[in-house]
């Protein structure tokens, strides 16, 4: 017992001094070989993981008894392309039977919030797919963009399903989801913008801009959308205007961030319809490409074109940085406790966030057990799942 008490202070002593670091093993690692993972999604559901795959496609995995995820099917490991040889004559089938190494683009893989769409872009068409009664996901609709061109940066949901948007270089799309197929969209005048982002109420869509200050798209009665300009969101590096990288609506909509080219997040406090600058954080020291936020509003995860940081809001309700991370992406699983990041090797690693509520103490109250996270859960975690790193 005393043996076991010492080797515990021990390594709170270290952890605590700074002179090693504590990394948490990983709850399940699913390898994938010659890193060919180009995005990972949760299904608001929380029983279905996706996992966009280079050559084999769209991998569906599910939770089985023991809470391990398994490959349970695959939706598309062979797509087909349309493109247009010239501009007098229609879309045709370039290549088929072919594997994603052959696609000239493959975007984003996107659920609905509702769980009940599953959707991904790839050069020239957008591919749906809808879970049926029997929880099996089954291919819904193509659409051929004939308008747009084959890199989408980011496709995004309303929180309440109803409408979803597209962004290319061409401009941004904007789909009415509550009609059965893509075929009710219009097609925003804007081809400056790099990130786009719902409000949670669905009735604003926000922009961000290469060449000038972020834009509010606000919907009116008759299904179109009237823009303005972001008060104070123009930021100059000398006498260059700065790009707008990436914005994102906070979970609970009282926040707005974006993320600049310099590396700068500011932040807009959004309270009775009107944005009110707040503060900023230092994200990087080069563009910020993507911000994304846990379901529960309390963990945020920023991607640098250098640096990737996790925050934590703190006591006066400010978003602090909390730890760097070096895994690709990130993606929070729907009760922010669970995250999937894919890794450098190629692999995909499901985790518990690290910043899940707030790390009482790394004791118990007892102090003869060694802890790490919060005591609420009242999970030991063994010294032999810990893997200590000297700096």
């Amino acid at each position: 017992m005393k043996i076991k008490m010492l080797l515990s202070v021990t390594v709170f002593f270290v952890v605590m001094h700074g002179f090693v670091q504590c990394e948490i093993k990983p709850l399940q690692k699913l390898p994938f070989p010659q890193c060919a993972i180009l995005s990972v999604a949760f299904c608001p559901d929380g029983k279905t993981l996706a996992i966009l795959h280079k050559k084999r496609g769209i991998l569906l995995y599910k939770k089985n008894t023991k809470g391990k995820w398994m490959h349970a099917d695959t939706l598309e490991s062979r797509f087909s392309c349309w493109k247009r040889f010239s501009d007098d004559e229609d879309y045709r089938v370039f290549f088929s039977d072919q594997s994603l190494d052959n696609q000239e683009y493959v975007g984003p893989l996107v659920f609905s919030p509702d769980g009940k769409k599953l959707i991904c872009w790839f050069t020239y068409s957008m591919r749906e797919w809808i879970k049926n009664e029997d929880g099996f996901w089954e291919f819904f609709h193509t659409d051929i963009q004939r308008e747009f061109s084959p890199l989408v940066y980011s496709i995004v949901y309303s929180t309440d399903s109803r409408f979803m948007a597209s962004l290319s270089r061409q401009g941004i799309m904007v789909y009415h989801h509550l009609s059965p197929s893509f075929g009710n969209c219009k097609l925003l005048e804007d081809c400056d913008s790099r990130s786009i982002a719902f409000s949670v109420d669905g009735e604003m869509l926000v922009s961000g801009s290469r060449t000038g200050p972020v834009k509010l798209w606000e919907r009116c009665f008759d299904e179109n959308w009237q823009s303005k300009l972001l008060p104070e969101s123009e930021r100059f590096s000398g006498d260059k205007l700065l790009e707008v990288g990436a914005v994102a609506f906070s979970p609970n909509g009282n926040e707005l961030l974006c993320g600049f080219t310099d590396g700068k997040i500011k932040v807009w406090d959004f309270c009775s319809g009107k944005f009110t600058p707040a503060y900023e954080l230092d994200g990087d020291t080069s563009v910020i490409i993507k911000i994304i936020f846990s379901p529960n509003g309390k963990t945020m995860a920023t991607i640098g074109l250098k640096t990737k940081k996790l925050w934590k809001k703190n006591g006066s309700k400010k978003w602090v940085h909390a730890m760097n991370f070096e895994w690709e992406d990130i993606a929070f699983g729907p009760d922010s406790k669970t995250i999937a990041v894919v890794v450098a090797d190629g692999s995909v690693e499901i985790r518990k966030n690290p910043l899940y509520l707030e790390q009482e103490s790394l004791f118990a109250e007892n102090k003869k057990d060694f802890y790490f996270g919060n005591k609420q859960e009242n999970k030991k975690l063994l010294l032999r799942d810990i893997k200590i790193i000297t700096k």
